[in-house]
């Protein structure tokens, strides 16, 4: 489910072969990132908190992030980001 103007909202389960693209989509984007940058990561099904809309929180199907960002975070939080 996603927070939607403020309600959650039931979205469709994804389906395996969307899963399955995410999964070599992320894949991929970290052999790169491991050579290009590696203070980055690629994950799936991240939270992202977006600046000046508290009513729409999508889950990502891909994000890359900043490495350091703990691993137990439920969301990324983009605000505060320049």
């Amino acid at each position: 489910s996603e927070l939607i103007d403020g309600r959650a909202t039931m979205m469709a389960p994804p389906s395996r072969i969307h899963q399955r693209i995410n999964s070599n989509l992320e894949g991929m984007l970290n052999e790169r990132l491991a050579v290009a940058r590696p203070d980055w990561r690629a994950d799936r099904e991240i939270g992202v908190v977006l600046p000046g809309d508290t009513k729409y929180n999508p889950s990502s199907a891909v994000v890359v992030t900043d490495a350091a960002i703990a691993v137990g975070e439920l969301r990324l939080d983009t605000s505060d980001k320049t």
